[in-house]
């Protein structure tokens, strides 16, 4: 059941990050909303895979679900940036 949770939040975490991106923000993307939404949840779980060590003490605060949060929301971040600039591109050559 935890990890239920545990998926849930990440998947959470990573359509809000691509749904502020692409409304909020105004960013232009491959496959529109959904193209933010499913690069904000990549990026959550990888952010949450690979940043999850490295800032091991900021989670302890957040660690209720055994869900790390702040690598999630950076590695969220961080590969819809990637994806949008690659999506500026492809869209700026059509």
């Amino acid at each position: 059941m935890e990890q239920t949770i545990s998926i849930l939040i990440y998947l959470a975490i990573g359509a809000l990050m691509g749904t502020i991106f692409y409304f909020v923000m105004r960013k232009i993307f491959l496959g529109k909303i959904y193209g933010a939404i499913i690069t904000g949840i990549l990026g959550a779980i990888l952010g949450a895979n690979f940043l999850g060590e490295p800032v091991r003490f900021i989670n302890s605060f957040f660690n209720k679900y055994n869900v790390e949060i702040f690598p999630t929301i950076v590695g969220s971040i961080l590969v819809i940036w990637i994806f949008k600039a690659i999506s500026a591109g492809i869209n700026h050559q059509k």
